[in-house]
Order: structure tokens, then sequence, then C-alpha cells
């Protein structure tokens, strides 16, 4: 058992005790998505970026390009449009002058996790999985943890592969080729955002930035999913399904703490 475990263990009542009431409107909350299904489903296997590419995925020959290739855009229609010009991987230099410009793109080609890095850094990201397209593709398509694909990922330092599309690759890729799917092990919440957002509304504890908080969140998590069932009954939450695996805890608490998708899910 980890240091973290230990802690975990050790303040589990304590801490389950003084945020009763917020675990009790998470686990309210969650329950009403879960029974509302379809695009309402918090789990990480009903993502809307892994729904959005499956419409896509046919588009290539090779499956491992496609997640590639989504995931520099984050949106099925910039996927489309550069389909047309990279339906397989390519050198850069080739990739360079078959794709247009970032200026000569529509409009409404790339989607929320590459709204920073804009068209540029979209491209970018493109010309960069181009030139490590070997790397890349042994990468998603062999037999790694979630864990160690991001981390190999990362190690490439390509320009515009960062955490965010690290974790966007590994998990498009662990979602949709391999069989069973790769899921994260923990809920990423240390350097993470919305997830530690999220978690920080329910229990109190900001992993983000502080590793050892964070070590003690992941702890919480996982005595949580192993006592899914009894902590739902003691907080008087009716829960039938399976519980959360930690894949599931990091997409349900980014859209936890999102005031601007409760017109979808519901408010807490």
């Amino acid at each position: 058992m980890s240091t973290a475990d230990s802690w975990a263990a050790a303040n589990w009542n304590r801490v389950l005790s003084e945020r009763s009431a917020d675990v009790y409107r998470f686990l309210a909350w969650a329950a009403h998505t879960e029974q509302a299904g379809d695009r309402q489903s918090l789990r990480l296997a009903d993502r809307d970026d892994l729904l959005a590419l499956r419409s896509v995925i046919h588009l290539f020959p090779q499956r491992w390009w496609a997640v590639c290739v989504y995931s520099c855009v984050d949106r099925a229609e910039g996927t489309r449009m550069l389909a047309r010009y990279v339906p397989e991987p390519v050198p850069a230099e080739l990739a360079d002058r078959l794709v247009p410009p970032r200026t000569a793109w529509p409009a409404g080609m790339i989607g929320t996790h590459r709204a920073q890095a804009g068209y540029r850094g979209a491209r970018t990201c493109l010309m960069s999985l181009c030139a490590h397209r070997e790397t890349v593709r042994e990468i998603l398509t062999a037999n790694l943890t979630f864990e160690h694909a991001v981390e190999a990922l990362r190690q490439l330092r390509a320009a515009q592969v960062g955490r965010t599309t690290a974790f966007d690759l590994a998990l498009h890729a662990g979602q949709l080729l391999h069989d069973p799917p790769v899921e994260p092990s923990s809920a990423h919440l240390h350097g993470s955002t919305g997830p530690a957002a999220g978690f920080r509304t329910i229990w109190g504890i900001d992993p983000s930035g502080d590793r050892l908080q964070a070590e003690r969140a992941e702890a919480i998590l996982r005595l949580w999913i192993a006592q899914w069932h009894d902590v739902a009954d003691l907080m008087g939450a009716q829960w039938p399904w399976q519980p959360f695996s930690p894949g599931d805890f990091e997409n349900a608490l980014c859209i936890y703490q999102d005031r601007r998708l409760y017109p979808r899910f519901g408010t807490p």
C-alpha cells in the first residue's frame, strides 16, 4: 500500500463525513445522467470526442492515423477536411505542401482542446505527427498501458504534442485501436484543470498543483471506487449500475465543474 493509500484509508471516514453533502450531490447528479444515458452519459467510452472520431475513422485506410489526425484538430469537420489532403501518413515536408496554410482553413475546423493553440497549433501538431509517424504508430498500436503511451508521446518533445494532446492520442487509441480498450489507471488530477476543479468541489482538496495532494486525491478516488455501492447506500443515493472507473472519473469531474454544460447534463 502506498503512502497516499495509507493516508486515505486512515482519513476516509472523517473526510467522507465532512464532505457527505457534496458527495451526495455528485452521486445524485451522476445517477441522473447515468439513467438518462445517450448524450448525458459521463462514462469515458461515451465522450463526445470518441463519438466524433468514430464518425470519421472510416475515411482513413489506417485507423491509427485517423486517431492522429482527429487529435490534431479535436473536431470531426476538421478531420474530414484533412482526410482530403493526408488520408495516410506522409513525411512532414510533403504534408506541409499538401495541407493548405492555416489561413485557408474554413471556420469551425477545430474543437475545444485546440482552441488555445488555434489553427496554427493544429497544423503544427499534424506536421509533428507526420515527422514522427513511425514512432507514433508504434506507441499507439503497441500493448502499452495508457500511462506509458502518454509518457512515450511526451518524450518525443514534438511541437504541439503536449500534455493534453498526448492524453487525447493515448485515450483515442486506447478506446478505438485495442480490444479490450485500454483505459487510464487514474483520473490524472495532477496538473489538470477541469478534473482537479471537479474533485476540489466535492472533496475540498486541490490536486492540480501539489503532487502530494494529487496522490492523496487519487487514493481517495481509488477507495471510493472500491466502496462505491457502500458509499451510495450510506449517502442515500440510488445507484444500481457499475461504479465509475478512473477514466470515467476523469471525464465526469471535468463536466461536473463546467457550468456551460449544465443545460445538457443538468445542474448538480
